[in-house]
């Protein structure tokens, strides 16, 4: 063993006792090099892995927003839709309303077009 020894008295009033320290031997210090360099490797590998979960996840978060808009967006028109249909079916249905009673079911119509364009999903 290769080791590098200090030896330093320290008194006491009734004995004298030495102080020794060890130096750390060729072996330990390669040990302790090839430590820290596992060490850093390791928090480089897990920094690495943290973004790639990160932007994988960020990606499944804007996949899943994006399909929800999309089948809001649909279900809104299919309402719109319905709602058009079910008016123009009251309107040939009832050939006695007035021009005016006419208009009002045809604004209600534009109405709900206008409040379900005005909302916005992200």
């Amino acid at each position: 063993m290769n080791q590098k020894v200090s030896v330093q008295s320290e008194y006491d009033e009734t004995f004298k006792v030495p102080a020794v320290q060890y130096g750390d031997s060729m072996e330990e210090q390669a040990l302790r090099k090839e430590q820290d360099r596992h060490k850093e490797d390791m928090k480089k590998r897990q920094k690495d892995e943290l973004s790639a979960v990160q932007q994988q996840t960020d990606k499944e978060s804007k996949q899943a927003e994006a399909a929800a808009k999309k089948q809001y967006e649909a279900e809104l028109e299919q309402a719109i839709r319905e709602k058009k249909n079910r008016q123009a079916a009251e309107i040939q249905a009832r050939p006695d309303l007035t021009k005016d009673q006419m208009d009002a079911v045809s604004m209600n119509t534009k109405d709900h077009e206008i409040l379900g364009s005005s909302v916005s999903v992200g």
